[in-house]
């Protein structure tokens, strides 16, 4: 098995590279996509073992690609984290855009997410996420 394929998605390319320096380093391949279009199109190409997919963009947002992702028995099986750069993590619920009463966090596993982290979040919170994730993953897998 050659090693893990991570796909970052983010309508920021600033965001994206920050990730991907992150991400290299530990040993993982990254491809980028910049928008919801072109993430759908790299996942069936890549067939990556994971996607870090921001909610907000412009044209598609991260739910509804998720949503197709997770629709698609090719790429249903691939994980997904999605990132959110609004509210933060002690519960501060006036930076969260409530969409009929649900926050990004609970409509990210409604659209079949496998994971939600903050944009804030720690370079170890997201490797910890990442590997834990993969490692469900292959565990699943057998």
């Amino acid at each position: 098995m050659g090693s893990t394929k991570i796909l970052v998605v983010d309508d920021s390319p600033t965001i994206v590279e920050t990730l991907a320096r992150v991400l290299q380093p530990q040993g993982y391949e990254v491809y980028k996509a910049l928008n919801g279009k072109d993430a759908l199109v790299k996942a069936r190409q890549i067939m990556p073992d994971l996607i870090l997919l921001d909610i907000v963009m412009p044209d598609m947002n991260g739910y509804k690609v998720c949503q197709r992702l997770k629709a698609n028995p090719d790429t249903a099986d691939i994980g997904v984290i999605m990132l959110s750069a609004k509210g933060n993590i002690d519960g501060d619920v006036s930076g969260h855009s409530l969409i009929n009463g649900v926050n990004d966090r609970e409509m990210a596993y409604k659209v079949g997410a496998d994971g939600f982290l903050h944009k804030s979040v720690s370079p170890e919170e997201l490797m910890k996420s990442i590997k834990s994730l993969l490692w469900l993953g292959t565990k699943n897998k057998n």
